[in-house]
């Protein structure tokens, strides 16, 4: 049953390696390409749940206890890597929010200095930091 199998390592793997290539996004990159990310992780997602899924029909006829522990096992770390890059996530969203909130108001301040600069002859300011 072993050889049936190794579909569902390989699929195992490449999904290990997309979490692996998110993780390193939000280490190394300064604006990480989300969109890109998530798609190239939707396929190997699905090839994922279709060799899950052959697994389960496989393993409903011959049920192997070790097998279903290990890919329990295996399974669990999955999930457990991409809660904390669902976490990693939101962290960055917030953090763009806030970048976005921060730039906002400096342009709102940027512009009220440029109305009074307009007023009191003065015809350029430099903000700085």
């Amino acid at each position: 049953m072993k050889s049936k199998l190794n579909a569902l390592d390989r699929s195992m793997e490449k999904y290990k390696d997309i979490q692996e290539k998110q993780i390193n996004a939000f280490e190394t990159e300064l604006m990480p390409d989300l969109e890109s990310l998530n798609f190239e992780r939707a396929a190997v997602f699905a090839d994922l749940k279709n060799n899950l899924d052959h697994f389960s029909n496989i393993i409903h006829y011959e049920p192997d206890m070790e097998l279903i522990i290990h890919y329990q096992t295996r399974l669990k770390e999955i999930m457990e890597t991409d809660e904390r890059l669902k976490e990693r996530i939101t962290q960055y969203k917030n953090e763009l929010k806030q970048h976005m909130l921060d730039t906002s108001k400096t342009k709102t301040a940027f512009h009220g200095y440029k109305k009074s600069a307009g007023s009191s002859g003065l015809k350029w300011v430099y903000i700085t930091g």
